[in-house]
């Protein structure tokens, strides 16, 4: 299963005329989560940008002029059990569940492309520090995801590195 990500730099959500622009642009990429930073976003906004979205949304509140991040669920058809939002603003923890079903089907899928991919000259990621593996519910799999620059990298690592060994 992947799970796509579109991370942005939005530099303030507050007009709504740059808000519109941008959730159109994030939308046009299809991909399962968007990630704003500096989405500049306060407590008062979160309906409104959540009827503007016409989906899930998670925040972690700045102030009207530094800090905010924001989530937007786009086309992920798992769940989002948990969520931790940091009080300063700059990053949510999020636990995100899908099914076994769609999990296998995304393994299989991947392996189906990987089959056809002729270029094997690309080396695979780097793994990064991971825990050693735990047990696994039987039918949820369980996703840290971060909205944060810095650590998008390392997740994208983690998650190459966790269907690698699902794959095994």
């Amino acid at each position: 299963m992947s799970i796509s990500i579109i991370s942005l730099n939005a530099r303030g959500l507050r007009d709504i005329t740059k808000r519109k622009a941008l959730f159109l642009y994030a939308k046009s990429f299809k991909t399962d989560f968007c990630f704003f930073q500096e989405s500049h976003s306060v407590a008062s906004d979160a309906a409104f940008w959540k009827n503007q979205w016409n989906n899930d949304v998670w925040m972690a509140h700045g102030s009207e002029r530094s800090a905010g991040v924001l989530t937007l669920k786009n086309l992920f058809a798992g769940d989002v059990l948990h969520y931790f939002s940091d009080p300063n603003g700059h990053f949510l923890l999020m636990d995100k569940h899908c099914s076994r079903d769609a999990l296998l089907a995304g393994l299989k899928l991947e392996e189906q492309t990987q089959g056809s991919n002729t270029n094997t000259s690309k080396s695979p990621p780097a793994a990064v520090s991971s825990p050693p593996p735990a047990p696994r519910p039987q039918n949820h799999l369980s996703v840290l995801a971060l909205s944060s620059m810095e650590v998008f990298t390392r997740l994208a690592k983690c998650l190459y590195e966790l269907t690698r060994s699902l794959q095994a």
